[in-house]
């Protein structure tokens, strides 16, 4: 009689295998290593944990957890503070130098240097002409300046400094006005 030529299901040692119940194949057991491994070897010793956050993996695992490791300390982007991976979302809530954008005039300002943004660089932020008083936008401050009545510019007969809404009264008056000389039109100064 021939023998039937399926196969048959072996254990490592080449005889024939027993059929296991489930709860033995949940069950870690000991294996022999493969030729050229040391042998005496268990699975369950390959079964490590992570120094930092404790958790089991397999040995092989370890390498690729590290960079994703919820209690690994890692640089804040911003402050440069070494905080733990879970906690990076929390810092940031708090993270004095993180990136804010101004609501006035859209500008990225890390959040320490908010206050003084808006206080005094932002341009959307309103100011008074230290002048005539009035108040404006920051941005608008310096062209306000070349047309402020109440700025002193300089005569350019004498030099005296003088508000810019009495120049004209000043140079009726101003003892050193060039005046043109009504025969061959050359300015003189009175």
């Amino acid at each position: 009689r021939k023998q039937s030529l399926m196969a048959q299901p072996f254990d490592g040692e080449g005889r024939e295998s027993r059929s296991q119940t489930p709860s033995e194949l949940h069950k870690p057991r000991s294996m022999s290593a493969p030729s050229g491994h040391r042998s005496g070897v268990s699975v369950t010793e390959k079964v490590v944990r992570c120094p930092l956050c404790k958790e089991e993996m397999e040995k092989w695992q370890l390498d690729d957890h590290r960079p994703v490791c919820p209690d690994a300390l890692v640089a804040c982007e911003y402050c440069n503070t070494n905080v733990k991976r879970k906690h990076v979302d929390g810092h940031l809530r708090n993270c004095v130098r993180l990136p804010t954008m101004c609501g006035a005039c859209q500008q990225t300002i890390p959040k320490c240097n908010m206050t003084r943004h808006l206080n005094n660089d932002c341009p959307a932020g309103s100011t008074y002409c230290l002048f005539c008083k009035k108040k404006m936008l920051r941005s608008e401050l310096e062209t306000h300046k070349s047309t402020c009545e109440e700025v002193r510019i300089n005569c350019e007969q004498c030099t005296a400094a003088v508000k810019r809404s009495k120049l004209a009264a000043h140079l009726k008056s101003c003892n050193k006005t060039a005046v043109s000389c009504p025969h061959c039109g050359v300015s003189v100064i009175k």
